[in-house]
C-alpha cells in the first residue's frame, strides 16, 4: 500500500487520526516511494507580483503565522484557500472542489487538501490524487515576506 492509497483509504472514514508526515511506501524497505512528491513546486517566490496580487497581513490572518493553517479568501476568480504548509512555503488555490463545488481543506497531518463530501484529495500542486473530481484545481502563486502573506490570482 503507498501513501497515496492510505490518504485516499483514511479520508474516506471520519474517524481517522491524522497520518504522522512520514512516506509510506510500497515496499518493506522503508525508502520513499519514488513517484510521491517529497517537496512542493509552488514555494518557490517569496512575493509573488501580478496584477491582482493580494497582501494578508499576519496580524489579519493569524492562522497563516503557522505551519498548518489556513484560510479561505474571497477573490476574484472565487474563494482561494491559503495554507501555510511549511514554515518558509505557502500554496494557494482555487477552495471549491471541482467534483460539486465543496470548500476543500488542508489536512496538516497529511499534507494534502480534502473535500469533505466525498473526500477527493489533492496534492500541493492542484493535482487529483484520488476521490471522484474529475480534474485537479488552479493554483496561484503565494509566498511569504515578512509579515505577510502574498497571493496572485491573476
Amino acid at each position: 500500500m503507498n501513501r497515496r492509497h492510505f490518504c485516499a483509504g483514511c479520508a474516506a472514514m471520519s474517524a481517522c487520526a491524522p497520518v504522522d508526515p512520514v512516506w509510506l511506501t510500497d515496499d518493506d524497505s522503508g525508502s520513499p516511494n519514488p513517484a510521491t512528491p517529497t517537496e512542493p513546486g509552488a514555494c518557490d517566490d517569496p512575493a509573488p507580483t501580478g496584477p491582482e496580487r493580494l497582501a494578508l497581513s499576519l496580524s489579519d490572518y493569524p492562522e497563516l503565522a503557522k505551519r498548518g493553517g489556513f484560510v479561505g479568501i474571497a477573490t476574484s476568480v472565487g474563494e482561494v484557500i491559503v495554507a501555510r504548509v511549511e514554515t518558509d512555503c505557502v500554496i494557494a488555490m482555487r477552495r471549491a472542489c471541482t467534483h460539486e463545488g465543496v470548500p476543500i481543506n488542508y489536512i496538516p497531518g497529511r499534507e494534502q487538501f480534502v473535500c469533505p463530501r466525498h473526500a477527493a484529495v489533492y496534492d500541493w500542486n492542484g493535482e487529483k490524487v484520488s476521490g471522484p473530481q474529475p480534474r485537479g484545481l488552479p493554483t496561484y502563486p503565494a509566498g511569504i515576506d515578512g509579515d505577510t502573506v502574498y497571493v496572485d490570482v491573476s
